[in-house]
């Protein structure tokens, strides 16, 4: 029987903890950025604006390296088609231009991690770690393309000067602490289905709920749980960054409920009052299935996904609006 989700990628914790270096749903990217990540010290990109599509190809691009037994070389070869092709579920022009975009934004970007050993994933206050996604990529040019760019004084990049016809490889090398963090399983496995569905601000705080540490509960079997003190670091990592507090629970309350709809995996998100001696005012509680529980509920949800859609009913033709029943005075209009 087949082990769901079918579609995954991974996410690299300590980059999924700083999700909001990726401005997921945002139009106006900006190249330079900085958040409070989940471990509550700021974290940074710059050098490229970082978005829903670098977030998407950057963890496509893990899972390939865990798929092909994490290889010494530290390389991940893959064509631009296969990746627009998995991610998209279709081939085409216009999609696999932008993934070589993605793909230039994850080269020139540089990140910014302070607090974390990226050769452990451990938390590390005198740690800082600062580098790029990727190391390089190499693929084959197309020299007319090339020189084309460089009369028309346009930057050179993969999307000006990659080759577009056939299917050539992409040989990607990941940086060395990266490598070694994937090796280690610094990261956790994403619902690549979820990943693509959701958006924005729900997008944004599920990947950092996926990328936390949760208690195996014995009571319910094959569930497990987590609790968030919902402080302002924790909301400044989600992006909810409203002057009153009950508009930022309102917020995330919508947000939680969006994940609900899209994610089966998770059994409750409830923001309740937190207990006498705690220093928030509220908590945020996450309920989610495991196992074979989990495993029933994925098949269910691939299994509706499966089922054709309804067409939607007809319009009524303009022969049979013109059989309804005709006024003297309209008669008259049509001689």
């Amino acid at each position: 029987m087949a082990d769901y989700p079918l579609k995954r990628s991974y996410a690299q914790r300590d980059i999924a903890q700083a999700a909001g270096i990726f401005q997921f749903g945002t139009k106006r990217l900006q190249e330079n950025v900085e958040v409070v990540s989940m471990y509550g010290v700021l974290a940074s990109v710059a050098g490229a604006a970082l978005s829903d599509r670098e977030f998407d190809v950057e963890t496509w691009i893990n899972q390939r390296f865990r798929d092909n037994g994490c290889p010494d070389d530290d390389i991940v070869d893959a064509s631009g088609s296969e990746i627009v092709r998995d991610l998209y579920g279709h081939k085409s022009g216009t999609r696999r231009k932008q993934v070589l975009q993605a793909l230039d934004r994850l080269v020139e970007a540089t990140v910014t991690l302070p607090g974390i050993d990226p050769t452990t994933g451990a938390l590390d206050p005198t740690k800082v770690e600062r580098a790029h996604l990727i190391e390089r990529i190499v693929t084959d040019a197309d020299l007319r393309r090339w020189k084309a760019a460089q009369i028309a004084g346009e930057p050179i990049t993969f999307a000006t000067v990659a080759q577009m016809r056939g299917n050539p490889t992409l040989t990607i090398q990941l940086p060395r602490w990266k490598a070694a963090a994937l090796r280690a399983g610094h990261g956790s496995t994403l619902d690549r289905d979820v990943q693509r569905e959701l958006g924005g601000g729900a997008k944004r705080v599920w990947v950092q709920l996926e990328a936390q540490a949760y208690v195996q509960l014995s009571d319910p079997p094959e569930h497990e749980t987590l609790s968030l003190e919902l402080d302002d670091d924790t909301y400044a990592a989600f992006g909810m960054n409203h002057g009153r507090a009950r508009d930022r629970r309102r917020y995330l309350d919508e947000v939680l409920k969006r994940i609900s709809h899209v994610d089966p995996t998770y059994v409750e998100l409830t923001i309740a009052s937190a207990a006498s001696d705690s220093p928030t005012s509220h908590e945020l509680h996450v309920l989610r299935c495991t196992g074979e529980i989990r495993q029933r509920k994925l098949r269910v949800r691939a299994q509706e996904r499966r089922q054709p859609r309804q067409r939607p009913r007809a319009r009524q033709n303009s022969r049979a609006q013109l059989s309804l029943p005709i006024t003297a005075n309209q008669q008259e209009a049509l001689v």
